[in-house]
């Protein structure tokens, strides 16, 4: 009787001590969400650390970026102010040395076209010799063009350009529209660098009322 009641007692205490299946279950379910939540976590703090390196990255990127900007900026700075420089040298080496000889140049070519034409005005006889002096002021063209001289020559008709012309001489006429009017060209004007270095010499009509 004692031995049946100690083993009663005894399946009881068992009982007792020994969790349910929905308890065992439930605690399964919450090891598995804590594992889970841990795995997540992990997970979380390993994507958080790359996303702050490539922030660094892209950071650094942008320093970079930017120090190459100002570094550029300056290069551009200084390569402005050196070609500034080297241009106000040219043109100072050409005030002083360079326009004086070609302007001497182009007082010859003047001075042989003048000729030149007092030959062939002359007669039949003088032609030949007022061609090969002309031919002269051909060759120091070519002599002129390989300093960047460049030569122009109006033609009659053309209005009259102030920069680039000087008049000798006016034709009175009564027409309105011949006013300021080439009447011709008295001679070769040059240009240098597209600056002019000697105006060419024009006869213009002006106009007067009759």
């Amino acid at each position: 009787m004692d031995h049946m009641f100690e083993k009663g007692n005894l399946r009881e205490m068992e009982e007792s001590i020994m969790p349910s299946e929905e308890i065992v279950l439930e605690q399964s379910i919450e090891k598995g969400e804590e594992i889970m939540l841990d795995t997540a976590l992990i997970e979380l703090e390993k994507m958080n650390k790359k996303l702050q390196a490539t922030h660094n990255s892209v950071e650094e990127l942008a320093t970079l970026f930017q120090n190459r900007l100002a570094y550029d900026a300056n290069q551009e700075k200084v390569i402005d102010q050196m070609h500034a420089e080297l241009q106000k040298y040219k043109n100072d080496l050409f005030g002083t040395l360079i326009r004086p000889i070609l302007v001497d140049i182009i007082e010859v070519v003047d001075s042989i076209r003048k000729t030149g034409e007092a030959f062939a005005a002359k007669g039949e006889a003088e032609k030949e010799a007022s061609t090969i002096i002309l031919d002269y002021i051909e060759d120091l063209h070519n002599l002129l063009a390989s300093y960047n001289v460049e030569v122009y020559k109006s033609t009659p008709g053309e209005s009259y350009t102030p920069i680039k012309q000087r008049i000798v001489s006016c034709v009175m006429t009564g027409e309105m529209a011949l006013n300021g009017k080439l009447v011709e060209s008295l001679g070769f004007g040059y240009l240098h660098n597209g600056r002019v270095i000697w105006a060419e010499k024009v006869k213009v009509y002006k106009y007067q009322l009759m």
